[in-house]
């Protein structure tokens, strides 16, 4: 039992955060719509203080294994 550690998370896999260009100001460059996003991948994960640090989602709990990092990109749509 000493091994045995609570296995509940919860993990932020993916936000994202879209802004719609008011269509006003899209009239005066000619174009329909267009619209500006951030997605950002595996931002937090809220676990069990008794896993050390460890992510609960390694297959593995060995020093090699690498768990989910983190990432950010950003989109620019536009329809003329």
């Amino acid at each position: 039992d000493i091994r045995v550690k609570n296995g509940n998370f919860l993990r932020c896999r993916s936000l994202t955060l879209r802004y719609d260009i008011v269509s006003k100001w899209l009239e005066k460059i000619g174009c329909q719509s267009a619209n500006f996003g951030i997605e950002a991948s595996n931002l937090f994960v809220i676990k069990s203080k008794g896993l050390k640090g460890r992510d609960p989602e390694q297959i593995t709990m060995g020093s090699r294994t690498v768990p989910p990092q983190r990432g950010f990109s950003c989109s620019l749509n536009v329809v003329f």
